[in-house]
């Protein structure tokens, strides 16, 4: 941020601020960053910042205090936003954008360490070739890059990211076409990017037609979508993945199996202004189609694990630029099932009596449960085992108690009145919180 700016009072970040910010792509630059960098959770809920939350803690559970937490699911929501901004503006000026690329270093390519000679090595060998990425970084200067070193590329991407591209590319030809002194090869070269819409039938003919052509495909593989969607259990894959098992959708090894392009994993890391770089694990070539079944699911397994173990890799040194990490809770397997011998609740129910009527206080596990306020009221999540509670207005003043700093004590019952039904189901609840190990007693 300039000295200017710095001088200059930063008004406080409204939700309303912020809203207008980020449809105004012609803002200033460093006004939407100081807006972003003073907003709040308040103001970053409605963009995600309890799903970050949610995830970031049952990552870093044991590993970081629990405010650390909270500041890390912000500067991601932040980095998230500002993200997106920043490249649709970028469209937006595309045409200076491109001249002052251009005069520094000779290409309006963005990223650095972008390996063109093996890109073309790969493609020489007739079969097409899929990129693959994940929303990590600066992930979306990869579609305009790719175009920029003279490719064609198809983009396969979900239904609503599919109107998003649509509308950048059309952000970026306006502008173009708006500019006099704009470069015509430019416009040339975004004619040859195509987004696909993959959850329409036709859009894997139009993949495998790409591929046949001898053409570049650029997914994100953490997209987990396809004709069924993203919550669809067609085409899985379980990797490991930050000490879970996730299930994954694994089109794109598949893909390759089965028309022998090879797979490209590559990230695009953010920086500082030139700092921005591409990043890559090396190509994963596929068996040949002489191949029998069993090879070729082993191949899949392989890739997909390979593929995540590169995002695992730069999102633990920098979760702050990890995007989809408010989608992890989505791709995590189901936990096994358990054959512990029934829980015996109503000796459950007198130890969380004998614990208040002791003195102690009872607090929820800050480190295992998200409490996340809704319109239908707050809901809890267990970030260790996955599970969700809801429908509990009945039990907002118990929750609430139980998640203050002075936690919850034997006169809060007594408290409650002559309502034996409601104790009978608070202390059920206790009860459960206590089995599952959500219930911590600290000191009276």
């Amino acid at each position: 941020m300039s000295n200017d700016v710095k001088d200059q009072e930063v008004p406080h970040c409204t939700a309303e601020l912020l809203d207008r910010y980020m449809r105004d792509l012609g803002a200033d630059e460093q006004a939407v960053r100081a807006c972003l960098e003073s907003a709040g959770e308040a103001e970053l809920k409605r963009y995600g910042f309890d799903y970050y939350f949610i995830n970031f803690l049952s990552i870093f559970e044991d590993r970081l205090p629990l405010e650390d937490v909270r500041a890390l699911a912000a500067r991601a929501t932040v980095a998230k936003l500002w993200g997106g901004w920043e490249y649709y503006s970028y469209l937006t000026r595309l045409p200076e954008k491109a001249d002052d690329d251009v005069k520094s270093h000779g290409t309006p390519v963005r990223l650095g360490g972008w390996d063109a000679g093996l890109i073309r090595g790969l493609l020489d060998e007739g079969n097409g070739l899929i990129i693959c990425s994940h929303h990590l970084g600066a992930y979306r200067y990869l579609q305009t890059d790719l175009v920029f070193l003279g490719l064609k590329v198809a983009m396969p991407v979900d239904g609503e990211s599919y109107e998003q591209t649509v509308g950048a590319v059309d952000l970026a030809r306006k502008a173009l076409r708006e500019s006099p002194s704009a470069d015509p090869a430019l416009t040339e070269m975004l004619e040859s990017l195509t987004p696909v819409n993959v959850e329409e039938r036709r859009g894997a003919a139009e993949i495998l037609k790409t591929l046949e052509r001898g053409e570049v495909i650029l997914i994100f593989a953490d997209g987990n979508t396809g004709v069924d969607g993203p919550l669809g259990k067609k085409s899985r894959s379980e990797v490991d993945f930050f000490n879970f098992r996730i299930s994954v959708k694994s089109g794109a090894a598949r893909m390759s199996a089965a028309t022998s392009a090879p797979l490209l994993p590559v990230l695009a890391l953010a920086g500082g202004k030139g700092a921005m770089r591409v990043v890559s694990s090396g190509p994963i070539i596929p068996p040949p189609k002489s191949s029998g079944r069993a090879e070729r699911d082993a191949f899949v397994r392989s890739a997909m694990q390979s593929i995540y173990g590169l995002l695992e890799q730069h999102a633990r040194r920098d979760p702050e630029h990890w995007q989809s990490s408010c989608f992890l809770h989505r791709w995590r397997a189901a936990a096994q099932q358990d054959d512990s011998p029934p829980v015996d609740i109503p000796a459950e129910r007198r130890d969380v009596a004998r614990l208040l009527e002791s003195g102690a206080r009872l607090k929820l596990n800050g480190n295992r449960v998200a409490a996340i306020d809704t319109e239908d009221g707050r809901v809890l999540v267990d970030v260790r085992e996955l599970k969700f509670y809801g429908n509990l207005k009945w039990a907002e003043d118990l929750l609430r108690a139980l998640t203050e700093p002075g936690g919850l004590r034997h006169g809060w019952l007594n408290s409650r009145g002559d309502d034996l039904s409601l104790k009978d189901k608070y202390l059920d609840l206790l009860a459960h919180f206590k089995r599952t190990g959500l219930l911590q007693s600290p000191a009276p």
